[in-house]
């Protein structure tokens, strides 16, 4: 991943997010050739997790004054100004959780399947060795899920 470097799509992609404020689908569909709402969305998704459009994105942003600072600033002067004024409490959380998204302050989540055939890997257990397997897996998920 060291030294890679963004394709013209994708700076024009990072150019055009920072400029509609977090908006990656309407970037992607200024961006890229598609005139598919889902399709568009796919892509600002895909592009979205990669480090390098992440980084990228900050560096657009504090370009244009913009900080994560500014961002943490932002929310509690709003929180605090927004009492009482035609926006509510909830139009300020909601555009300070816009920019800290377009500032990649939320942790990206991974999710991470496998598939493996039980066919495979139990055909040639006895009954013995399946329930020991089977106490095995259960004893795994009861210390994952706390129980």
């Amino acid at each position: 991943m060291r030294g890679e470097k963004l394709t013209l799509k994708q700076q024009e992609f990072v150019k055009n997010y920072a400029a509609l404020k977090g908006n990656g689908t309407k970037a992607a569909l200024e961006t890229y050739d598609t005139v598919d709402y889902n399709t568009a969305h796919a892509i600002a998704s895909e592009n979205l997790q990669k480090p390098t459009i992440q980084k990228a994105i900050r560096k657009e942003l504090e370009g244009k004054s913009i900080s994560l600072d500014y961002v943490l600033q932002n929310i509690k002067e709003n929180m605090e100004a927004g009492k009482g004024v035609k926006a509510s409490a909830s139009d300020s959380l909601r555009a300070a959780e816009l920019l800290l998204k377009v500032m990649g302050a939320f942790p990206n989540q991974k999710k991470v399947s496998t598939y493996i055939s039980a066919e495979e890997r139990y055909a040639s257990m006895t009954k013995e060795e399946l329930m020991q397997e089977r106490g095995k897996q259960l004893k795994f998920y009861q210390e994952i899920l706390g129980g």
